[in-house]
């Protein structure tokens, strides 16, 4: 199993940026929706990433890998570490899959997995998948 923190805040802009006809560079407020689905494929990706890691290191032929993020505890009012993806990886399945030009949001229909994700509210906590489920 592996465990990666998503560090939402540092990894996708708030802002897009882009060079007018008058030589000046504009910088706009990114669109909510936008900024959610570059995180979905980030942390996808990133899960994708890690099995291909796990299994360049180790003969084994699954992985889980976990993605988690500080999400807002509606009960505390705090924000905690929570899994946004739990996704079960077999090294066969993974192997046969086209990395160069999958959408890794989408390729996660390949695993078993737990993805809570709605583009305009972002993720939300789910639980990692159970390694004894999967017989």
């Amino acid at each position: 199993t592996v465990t990666l923190d998503a560090h939402s805040d540092e990894i996708i802009p708030d802002t897009t940026k882009s060079l007018l006809a008058s030589g000046k560079l504009s910088e706009k407020k990114m669109p909510i929706g936008r900024r959610f689905e570059l995180y979905q494929d980030h942390v996808c990706s990133a899960a994708l990433r890690a099995a291909c890691d796990v299994f360049a290191l180790l003969p084994v032929k699954m992985t889980i890998v976990t993605v988690i993020d500080q999400l807002l505890n509606s009960s505390t009012g705090y924000p905690e570490d929570q899994p946004i993806l739990s996704v079960a990886i077999p090294r066969s399945t993974l192997d046969s899959l086209n990395l160069d030009t999958i959408d890794p949001s989408e390729s996660m229909s390949n695993f078993v997995h737990n993805m809570a994700f709605m583009k305009t509210k972002g993720f939300k906590p789910v639980d990692v998948v159970d390694p004894s489920s999967l017989a």
